[in-house]
This record gives C-alpha cells, sequence and structure tokens, in this order.
C-alpha cells in the first residue's frame, strides 16, 4: 500500500494551498498504484488466456504457432475449441468428432446396469425381511453381504 493510506483531514493545518496540495500528492500516489494493479492484472489475463490456448490446441494436437492467429476476444476452452472448428479448413486441420475417453465409457455402462436393474417394491422388502430364515440372510438382504455392515 502507499504511504498515503492514513492521510487524515482532520490534522490538517487551515493553510488551504497545503492542503490542497497534500490532496494532489496523495491522488497521484493512489492514481499510480491503480495504474500499477491495471497492469497486473493485464499482464496475467495475457498469460492465462495464453495458456488456455495454448493448452487447448496442444490437446487437439495442433501446432502451438497458429495461437497467434485467434482473435485477443477468444480466451476460454470452449472459445478456442470452437474457432478451430470453425477456422480448421483455413489451417489444413481435420476436425473429427471427440471420441470418450474410458472413464466416460465405463461410466456409461455402469449406468446401463443400474438402469436395467428392476427396483425393489418397499411392501415385497419388507416380506423378504420378514420371512428371513437366518442372520446370513437378514444381513445379505439389508446389506448386500452374509456379514452385515463392514466398517
Amino acid at each position: 500500500m502507499s504511504e498515503n493510506d492514513d492521510f487524515d483531514i482532520d490534522n490538517l493545518d487551515d493553510d488551504s494551498g497545503d492542503v490542497v496540495r497534500q490532496l494532489r500528492k496523495a491522488y497521484k500516489a493512489k492514481q499510480k498504484e491503480v495504474d500499477q494493479l491495471r497492469k497486473q492484472v493485464e499482464e496475467f489475463s495475457s498469460a492465462s488466456r495464453m495458456s488456455v490456448v495454448e493448452g487447448v490446441l496442444t490437446e487437439k494436437g495442433v501446432d502451438a504457432r497458429i495461437s497467434k492467429f485467434i482473435p485477443e476476444s477468444v480466451t476460454t476452452t470452449d472459445e478456442v475449441e470452437a474457432w478451430i472448428v470453425e477456422n480448421a479448413e483455413l489451417f489444413g486441420l481435420e476436425t473429427q468428432p471427440q471420441k470418450d475417453s474410458e472413464e466416460v465409457q465405463s461410466a456409461a455402462r455402469i449406468g446401463s446396469v443400474g438402469s436395467a436393474a428392476t427396483a425393489v417394491d418397499a411392501g415385497d422388502l419388507q416380506t423378504r425381511i420378514a420371512n428371513a430364515q437366518s442372520q446370513e440372510e437378514l444381513n445379505e438382504l439389508l446389506f448386500g453381504n452374509k456379514y452385515g455392515p463392514v466398517k
């Protein structure tokens, strides 16, 4: 922070010329600090944009030198991907639909298994619990194993 943060208007002398001078000095110091912060924000934004653009280009297997042709207004991953698809023909790139990763395919398989299973009616479950012949059978119904709750 600047040295003028503790500026107190009550401690000023009655000399109005000095007050104006001190206020101008404090204003200039604050303005300089604001300009420095704006410059830092611009640098961080630029670095972040370049990181996103180069990351998407690398992920797509595209030469990172194409990044200099991407407009400054394109900043997010989705915008960069859309720009690549839109301009692929200009740079001789082939756009192909993305294949699902192994995790996505596994999750889809697991999801399809769950949807194929039949839902157990609450009354049916209660009847099965009431008709259980052993502790193991009851544990199997309630916990999915014959040993009961496993910690």
